[in-house]
């Protein structure tokens, strides 16, 4: 209507000012307000967290002399490229990985984590996998660190 002002939200004024920062309004959704679709799996267990260390020796003897955890032997994975050591923490594990040769993955994670950290978590699904082959989730291939573990 002409001659009548409407109120802008100060929010749309605010993202003018600052073209790289990306305001939202801010927006309220229920839970009954849709249908809620059955799982298409069941989420299992947390098997282990794998974490990017730069020295494998310091790492495992830290959970082994230090924390006395129960630890693994080096195991050297090179299809992975990484060399793994496993740590028992009774209800899960810990994977430490460091890098095997110099295309290693968890090369490239060290170079931009040089104090290393978490590189991945690991859950057990129940269910068929292909709704997460369809969302883009990335799916390791087999269980086969696994098997090193006693």
């Amino acid at each position: 209507m002409p001659g009548v002002k409407m109120a802008v939200p100060k929010w749309k004024l605010a993202a003018g000012l600052f073209p790289r920062l990306h305001l939202r309004a801010p927006t309220a959704r229920r839970l009954s307000d849709r249908a809620v679709p059955r799982p298409l799996w069941k989420l299992g267990r947390l098997n282990h967290v794998a974490i990017a260390v730069p020295d494998l020796k310091k790492a495992t003897a830290l959970y082994r002399d230090v924390l006395r955890a129960r630890v693994s032997e080096v195991v050297p994975l090179p299809e992975h490229g990484v060399y793994t050591v496993f740590v028992e923490l009774g209800n899960t594990k810990l994977e430490l990985l460091h890098p095997l040769g110099e295309k290693s993955p968890i090369a490239g994670f060290l170079q931009k984590n040089q104090a290393g950290g978490i590189h991945h978590i690991c859950l057990e699904v129940l269910g068929p996998l292909d709704p997460f082959q369809t969302e883009g989730i990335l799916l390791s291939k087999t269980r086969s660190r696994n098997r090193h573990w006693n």
